[in-house]
């Protein structure tokens, strides 16, 4: 369980990593991150999330989310994240169907967007580039569609989560 007491005082804090805790979206108390205004780099990689947690600190620039559960994207998802830089969905249950048309639109900071090892080739259109962004079992970054394996340069400088 993850509650906002936990976070009680933390108000600089600007990395947590919760990574590998066997998390569900059940197990995250509503308005658990608003104790950390703050924090730049959330780490919920190998979960049991469902979706994205909602009410993310809007300070945020990096989320991990990669192996989780996560079938769905919202238009909501990532609302009020406006400086969000990196988000890293890789391994997860997405599909087309499950992304909406404008789960990513407005996030002008977005540079890395990794969708990599979903069920699915994964197409998503970013309103503030007006370009599309792929998935062919590769890693998606921001004004490029890569097809190869190999980690851009954007992904081999973002800082580690784990």
């Amino acid at each position: 369980q993850l509650s906002a007491q936990a976070l009680l005082g933390l108000k600089a804090l600007r990395e947590l990593h919760l990574a590998h805790n066997k998390l569900t979206i059940g197990k995250i108390a509503p308005g658990t991150w608003r104790e950390v205004p703050s924090l730049k780099l959330l780490d919920l990689g190998y979960n049991d999330l469902s979706y994205i947690p909602p009410d993310l600190p809007e300070s945020l620039e990096y989320v991990y989310l990669q192996n989780n559960r996560i079938s769905k994207i919202t238009s909501n998802s990532f609302i009020f994240v406006p400086n969000i830089k990196v988000i890293i969905l890789r391994s997860n249950r997405l599909t087309s169907a499950g992304i909406g048309k404008e789960s990513f639109i407005g996030l002008q900071y977005l540079q890395v967007l990794d969708v990599t090892g979903n069920p699915e080739y994964i197409s998503v259109l970013l309103h503030s580039t007006n370009r599309s962004l792929s998935r062919a079992g590769n890693t998606s970054t921001a004004g490029s569609q890569r097809a190869n394996n190999r980690p851009s340069r954007e992904t081999q400088r973002l800082p580690t989560a784990g």
